[in-house]
């Protein structure tokens, strides 16, 4: 998988239990705006430390120009922010 630290916008579900689920993520495509990409499925759940702060890596396949992709979603504690991390 290729490092990409591509900033995108995140919409997620929570679960009972209140753990985050994404759901579908958009990121700026140079050529045509945005692009939508759907979370098929969330395989893995990981936290690393990084510095002081911890981020969560999601593990997920979606299909990308119709293509079933393996991607990692990268979030942010502190920040909130989230990176399509590996692709």
């Amino acid at each position: 998988m290729d490092v990409y630290l591509q900033p995108i916008e995140v919409v997620v579900s929570f679960t009972r239990e209140g753990k985050i689920c994404p759901v579908r993520f958009r990121m700026i495509d140079d050529s045509a705006g945005y692009e939508t990409i759907y979370v098929k499925n969330v395989t893995r759940r990981r936290q690393e430390k990084a510095g002081k702060d911890f981020v969560d890596i999601y593990t997920c396949s979606g299909v990308i120009a119709s293509t079933e992709r393996i991607f990692e979603l990268k979030f942010e504690n502190r920040s909130g922010e989230w990176t399509l991390y590996r692709m």
